[in-house]
């Protein structure tokens, strides 16, 4: 412990003796351990804590049934079959039901309602997740038994503060959730956010209310409805084998007691970790690709540094001579390097760590609003620092170890002869230190030509016109079933909301969707027949569809290249109608006019055919329009829709005026998603935003670190040239001379970087060829552009030291050493 003491003040008075090297190096581990655990922060919550404050995560198994006969579809449990799994399983010890939900809430302290996410769950939820309550208590049996009886709720830690403003008696008073009052019996520990990885809920209810809390009745009894996921507790030496075996074997028992809905039912079990009901299956392939670019940057800056330190280890070539000579032992010199190598990176980890805590939440910040709860749980706490710790001595170990091998065995008799200090520490160091310089440029340009791809695709894919006009569109949504409607008094608020908020000044047109265009979820897929249209053996006619008020195409700026839009007319006592995209038409219609033609969907009377509107382009540019079939809202009820008004100015100058006139009509309807319509259609390239602005961040990270390594290690050698240049310069040398003899050593590793680079980048970009829209995965413009870009900074990074060589006084320098 004495020696290691030693070693570690030795290297402190080493590093600090050098600073410029130092600070460098420093500069360099932190922003490539930085990088790393940033990313570390947003995967730690999809993989090592996936649903935070729950007791022994790792011991919780996902089941969900099986449609055996479709090739193993996973499928969501109906609630009779889970009470069944529930009672005759032998494998679990709690085996638990819940249900994603959204709730109109009123009763918080600011007084206005507003729509809250949570689940209907089984009574022994919280139990079975190990999760106590931080104020009052969770659910007791009784409470799940007997349905619609026990109106009573436990609220997330989150909700109680922002709604209640921690209203320390909280427990007992009644809220109102779908306009129903309901008694709080406790507040959620902070750290509890739901069941599903990645969401964060506020409200659970027991499931014996779902009959009062839905849109579609009492789905208790209904064995073939599936609509709740189920997780379990394994007993203590029970392995998941076993569990498949046993659950499996109560399948085949409700396959053959109840064979109109359960014939063909297995059963699936999974780790929690696989959960695919939350945001996990969508982040974690985004985290996967970004630890590795991070591991990217990281590996630049190990080859920053270790570049520093071969330079280093030249210069100090003399010292670990001298001290072989009196005796020092190479494992010795050898533990004192890589002591020195450590203190580097702990101090670079540490400045990392800290950088963490500022961009911790840059995660969080690229996802757009959604109108889901999204939480990735990124806070910084001791699993980020173990991370950082641990990456800091990896760090050390991958740049320290090879500088370190070749300065603990150098030649004696020849390092005490040589009086120069001279650099040449031999061929194979030297080669070794351009070939670092090399790689760093070599994947500086691989990460700027895939972000520079993406830019351009992105750019082009936001040039193509959608199919409609997004300017100066506000969109408002809002769900009529929770505060109690029903088709009657929906279809009566539909057309008086319309009409009152089409009488607000600068206003141009109102209407009314369930899902605005490029909604990226709730999509709706009908099988119909068409007619005059003969589908193949094996085709299965399937058209999206969507519900849209009177006006849709006209507030949208949708061209009607057929036909007629839907009135107010069309209603249920009318004939049934529909208007079909071009898609559509082009698909099943061919040259044929399609007007009048008849869709049968499964109705008692088949749909007419009254219009054909334009296609509306998908995000993804590469995809083409999908056919697509519009139904009129007064012939198909939907309790949750949105508003979309079109407005003369800015459209958020009419949000204010909508609330009112909601609120006259109903004042405890909660209003959600309002955004404008250039909002909502972003979202739809989120995936491709967060892409560019994360690769491009990476890409610049890694160009600074290349940047600074070639800096360090010219400086670093035009430091350790003085006594060379200053020879050179007082017989006669010119300062572009000793500029250009600098600044061809830097630029030529840059010349091989970006050779090698280029390679490298023509092979890899072919990977992105799926995500790119009207950019070929070798651009050349893009391939020009970087390369440019790259060059000029690294012709920057040489120019700097090699000027300051060229200011070397020649008496100064002859007097060196």
């Amino acid at each position: 412990m004495t020696n290691l003491w030693q070693d570690v003040r030795y290297g402190c008075r080493m590093l600090l003796k050098n600073p410029g090297f130092t600070l460098v190096a420093v500069i360099s581990l932190a922003l490539g351990i930085g990088a790393n655990t940033t990313v570390f922060t947003g995967a730690k919550g999809l993989l090592l804590t996936p649903l935070p404050g729950v007791e022994r995560a790792d011991e919780l198994v996902m089941m969900h049934e099986v449609l055996t006969g479709a090739g193993g579809r996973d499928i969501s449990n109906s609630y009779p079959n889970y009470a069944d799994f529930r009672d005759r399983n032998e494998v679990f010890s709690d085996l638990a039901a819940y249900s994603l939900s959204t709730f109109s809430l009123s009763g918080g302290s600011d007084g206005r309602p507003q729509r809250v996410w949570g689940q209907l769950v089984s009574g022994n939820f919280f139990d079975t997740l190990g999760v106590g309550a931080r104020l009052g208590r969770t659910f007791s049996p009784e409470e799940d038994r007997t349905e619609g009886t026990h109106p009573v709720a436990v609220i997330s830690d989150r909700l109680w503060r922002g709604s209640f403003g921690a209203n320390p008696d909280i427990i007992g008073k009644e809220m109102l959730l779908n306009n129903r009052a309901f008694r709080v019996i406790g507040v959620a520990p902070p750290n509890f956010a739901g069941a599903y990885v990645g969401l964060s809920l506020d409200v659970w209810v027991p499931m014996a209310m779902q009959p009062l809390m839905s849109a579609d009745g009492n789905r208790l009894t209904r064995r073939g409805h599936q609509w709740l996921q189920v997780v379990g507790r394994l007993k203590p030496g029970v392995s998941i084998e076993q569990a498949r075996a046993n659950v499996g074997s109560i399948a085949r028992g409700l396959g053959q007691q109840y064979p109109r809905t359960n014939e063909g039912h297995g059963v699936s079990l999974y780790t929690i970790l696989r959960d695919p009901d939350g945001a996990q299956p969508i982040l974690l392939p985004v985290f996967t690709i970004l630890l590795v670019v991070a591991g990217i940057v990281l590996l630049i800056a190990c080859a920053n540094v270790a570049n520093l330190l071969l330079a280093r280890a030249s210069a100090r070539r003399k010292e670990f001579g001298i001290r072989a000579a009196l005796g020092a032992s190479r494992t010795r010199m050898l533990r004192q390097l890589l002591t020195e190598s450590i203190v580097l990176a702990l101090v670079g980890g540490a400045l990392g760590f800290l950088i963490t805590f500022w961009t911790a939440d840059a995660f969080q910040s690229l996802i757009p609003s959604m109108g889901f709860p999204v939480d990735l749980n990124t806070g910084v706490d001791a699993r980020v620092f173990g991370f950082a710790l641990l990456a800091s001595f990896v760090t050390a170990v991958v740049f320290g170890l090879v500088p370190a091998w070749q300065a603990s065995k150098p030649d004696v008799v020849l390092t005490l002869k040589d009086e120069t200090g001279s650099i040449a520490g031999g061929k194979h160091q030297a080669r070794l230190r351009s070939s670092l310089v090399v790689a760093q440029i070599a994947l500086s340009l691989v990460l700027l030509v895939a972000a520079g791809l993406l830019v351009r695709s992105l750019q082009k894919a936001q040039s193509i016109d959608p199919g409609f006009n997004p300017d100066n569109v506000l969109l408002a949504s809002f769900d009529l079933f929770p505060n109690g409607y029903d088709e009657a008094r929906g279809g009566q608020f539909y057309p008086q909301l319309v009409e009152r908020v089409a009488a607000l000044p600068g206003i141009v047109s109102v209407t009314v969707a369930d899902k605005p265009p490029l909604s990226l979820f709730n999509r709706s897929d009908q099988g119909v027949g068409i007619e005059g249209y003969t589908p193949r053996a094996d085709e299965e006619i399937n058209l999206e569809y969507g519900t849209t008020g009177p006006d849709y195409f006209k507030t949208l700026q949708i061209s009607m290249l057929r036909g007629r839009d839907f009135t107010r007319a069309d209603d249920e006592r009318a004939a049934r109608v529909c208007i079909i995209s071009e898609a559509t038409a082009r698909r099943y219609f061919g040259d044929a006019d399609p007007i009048g033609k008849r869709i049968t969907d499964g109705g008692e009377t088949p749909l007419q055919i009254v219009g054909v509107a334009r296609d509306i382009n998908p995000a993804n540019a590469n995809e083409p329009a999908r056919p697509y079939l519009y139904l009129p809202l007064y012939q198909n009820y939907n309790p949750e829709m949105t508003l979309i008004v079109r407005a003369t100015g800015d459209p958020l100058n009419a949000l204010g005026g909508v609330r009112s006139e909601v609120h006259a009509l109903d004042p405890n309807l909660p209003i959600f998603n309002e955004k404008t319509l250039v909002e909502h259609t972003g979202v739809s390239l989120f995936a491709q935003r967060m892409a560019v602005k994360l690769l491009s961040v990476f890409g610049v990270l890694a160009l600074l670190l290349a940047a600074i390594g070639l800096y360090g290690v010219i400086a670093y050698s035009v430091a350790q040239r003085t006594h060379e240049i200053g020879i050179r310069i007082a017989l006669g040398a010119q300062t572009r001379d000793v500029l250009r003899m600098i600044l061809r050593q830097g630029m030529l590793l840059v010349g091989i970087g970006i050779g090698v680079g280029l390679l490298v980048a023509f092979a890899a970009t072919r990977f992105l060829a799926s995500l790119l829209y009207g950019v070929s995965a070798t651009d050349a413009v893009t391939f020009a552009a970087v390369t440019a870009l790259l060059a000029g900074i690294a012709f920057l990074a040489c120019y700097i030291p090699a000027r300051r060589a060229t200011k070397v006084d020649p008496m100064v320098a002859l007097r060196y050493e």
